[in-house]
């Protein structure tokens, strides 16, 4: 009957004591939060029915591995590690958390200790690469978010969580932008070609795994980055109407062989995009009698052919739009 009023005791003067600690020293902070942290997570096993009697969560658990980020803080301060360093020194310490919390993914060890450890690892390794991202040093948080997506790659990866491994690869396109940074790259399509390819291998998965909605939403994204950036350089430098033109031809092709129909539609509307503007100057240029001799021709043509293959041509039709609805979206 007594254990419970001095456990409240014993945690407030811990409080305390690490509270004292701040104002003491790093050294002090680092030595107590230590202490209370791996006290928490001892009194987490030791108490671990009675905390499953009251239905309470690892919080201990929780609360002592946030003592020990605190610590490490507190040694950052003490030795003045840059700011930058100090970030990846986060990240790694999450990613720790989180291996620890994929070995201990089991039994009633997940639940004590496995899951919160990984949760805090997460969240400590997503404020990492947010600090690395704010801090500004290209190469330092280029590493910053390489620990990041394999953190988060591995965890997907073990756990068969399809969305942490897509953000795995997020952070994984973050240090190929960081790495182009360091360097001075300044071309758009160093940064545009790798984010739309990461949007197409996304939609490539969702529709494997017969999500359609997220396919489609994935793989538009990733065609807007690809044909709109090329689309807009093109404006200025014919060489990128010859990009486009590459793409949206891979674009087609690849919707044909899959019987993707917003591959194909995407891609004839970059190429028709891509004619406009390459050639549409050019004949707004011509003389009125040219511009008008080309129109009429061009809808002659076209009326002749609905006139006398028009039987053949709604046959064409209707089987073009029956195969055409039996495509994938």
């Amino acid at each position: 009957m007594w254990r419970a009023p001095l456990y409240v005791v014993a945690g407030i003067d811990l409080v305390l004591a690490y509270l004292l600690a701040l104002v003491s020293g790093e050294w002090f902070v680092i030595g107590l939060a230590g202490i209370v942290g791996t006290t928490a997570l001892a009194m987490q096993w030791v108490e671990r029915a009675q905390l499953r009697l009251w239905k309470l969560p690892a919080l201990l658990t929780g609360g002592g591995a946030l003592l020990w980020l605190s610590g490490l803080y507190a040694v950052v301060v003490l030795f003045q590690i840059p700011r930058e360093f100090g970030a990846l020194a986060f990240a790694l310490a999450g990613a720790l958390y989180v291996a620890v919390g994929l070995w201990l993914r089991n039994g009633e060890r997940a639940e004590l200790f496995g899951t919160p450890l990984r949760v805090v690892g997460l969240a400590t390794s997503g404020c990492a690469l947010l600090a690395a991202a704010v801090f500004n040093v290209p190469p330092v948080a280029a590493l910053t978010f390489a620990v990041g997506a394999l953190t988060f790659g591995a965890d997907g990866f073990v756990r068969k969580q399809i969305a942490l491994l897509y953000v795995g690869g997020l952070f994984l396109l973050g240090v190929w932008a960081w790495l182009m940074r360091y360097f001075n790259v300044s071309e758009w399509q160093a940064y545009a070609i790798p984010l739309g390819m990461y949007g197409l291998l996304v939609g490539w998965s969702e529709m494997r795994a017969g999500r359609t909605r997220t396919f489609q939403l994935a793989t538009l994204a990733g065609l807007i980055v690809l044909f709109g950036s090329a689309f807009y350089q093109s404006l200025s430098n014919w060489i990128y109407a010859v990009l486009l033109l590459a793409e949206s031809a891979l674009a087609f092709g690849y919707g044909l062989k899959t019987r993707s129909r917003m591959y194909v539609q995407a891609a004839v509307a970059a190429l028709l995009l891509n004619g406009i503007a390459q050639f549409g100057p050019a004949f707004v240029q011509l003389e009125r009698w040219l511009q008008v001799g080309a129109i009429g021709g061009i809808l002659l043509l076209v009326g002749l052919v609905a006139l006398f293959r028009r039987q053949k041509l709604l046959e064409t039709r209707r089987a073009l739009t029956s195969e055409w609805k039996a495509w994938k979206p």
